[in-house]
């Protein structure tokens, strides 16, 4: 090989060590770009597949419960004594009231009813005793045992004589009845107590009529979906703008950098990977020209009711319009 021939290899081999330096370069800033995308893709990808079926579910929140029941017991004081006692009743971990409304006894029973809320739930009392609503707070004395106490929520029978039978039939006392006061149903009603004695036990009876409380559970976040989806929506605003900005952009520089570093040959841009390029370019287009065509339809249908609706809706008002001088 002569000394000319040199300068000219040179000259040909510059271009191709270029190439492969700039290829070089891409393959690293693609793998740290790729690796600084990853948390942001896998948030935007959850994300994403939870909008997407929105019409499903709430991505965010929990669904929301409401539940009415019937609360017996002590009801009585002003407003927070009564939020408490219902609160009470539920048992379990107790939650702290945060609000009530409206502020006064006086406002409430004007209204008929008063609410207050927890981190968790809101409670609506409505202040009126239920007269269709009684339970039975039995207390069972014996001699030589502990008091006993129970609750059932059913009324007593029409007849006195029946009712302390019942009382016994729900203790299942199977002892002879010995007497009962007060005599008369009007009694037992007046007081709101009745006294039933056996051969083996005494038991007191306070009659509770219930108040109607309907509980509503507050929906609670989802935590890392309500997150998630804060931030793909921009929520934040402000700052996440150009967060999110930078993210577009980094996606933008992977999938061009991912096109430079395709291989040559059948696997490149003239096999292989060029069909699945071209395929994930025409599956937006193809669907979007697709359904375009059906919106289109359906707006288009939609403002033809619209507009139907609207002047019928005229024509009504016209009618219903006095003429001048009618007044």
């Amino acid at each position: 090989m002569s000394d000319e021939s040199q300068p000219e290899e040179k000259a040909q081999a510059a271009p191709k060590k270029r190439w492969a330096a700039f290829k070089r370069l891409m393959r690293g800033l693609h793998r740290d770009a790729g690796a600084l995308a990853v948390g942001l893709t896998i948030v935007y990808a959850i994300s994403g597949l939870a909008v997407n079926h929105v019409l499903d579910w709430n991505p965010s929140y929990t669904e929301g419960e409401s539940s009415t029941y019937d609360y017996y017991g002590p009801f009585a004081g002003n407003l927070p004594a009564r939020a408490d006692a219902v609160l009470r009743s539920f048992g379990g971990e107790r939650e702290e009231i945060s609000e009530i409304y409206p502020a006064t006894l006086e406002e409430a029973q004007v209204i008929g009813d008063f609410q207050f809320a927890t981190p968790t739930r809101t409670f609506t009392v409505r202040l009126d005793r239920n007269p269709n609503a009684t339970a039975l707070q039995i207390t069972r004395r014996k001699t030589d045992e502990p008091e006993q106490e129970a609750l059932f929520q059913e009324g007593l029978k029409a007849d006195p004589a029946q009712a302390a039978r019942q009382v016994l039939a729900l203790h299942e006392d199977g002892s002879a009845l010995r007497s009962f006061r007060p005599q008369t149903q009007e009694d037992i009603a007046a007081l709101s107590t009745f006294q039933v004695i056996s051969d083996q036990a005494e038991y007191h009876v306070s009659i509770l009529q219930g108040v109607a409380v309907q509980v509503e559970r507050e929906p609670q976040p989802r935590y890392f979906l309500a997150a998630a989806n804060w931030l793909h929506t921009n929520r934040g605003k402000a700052a996440w703008t150009w967060f999110a900005d930078g993210y577009a952009i980094l996606l933008i520089f992977l999938a061009l950098s991912g096109i430079l570093l395709l291989p040559k040959g059948r696997k490149g841009l003239l096999g292989r990977g060029g069909i699945l390029l071209l395929i994930g370019i025409l599956i937006p287009l193809i669907y979007f020209y697709a359904m375009h065509d059906h919106s289109k339809q359906d707006a288009s249908e939609s403002e033809g009711s619209t507009s139907g609706a609207s002047s019928s809706e005229g024509t009504n008002t016209t009618a219903l319009t006095p003429a001048p001088g009618a007044q």
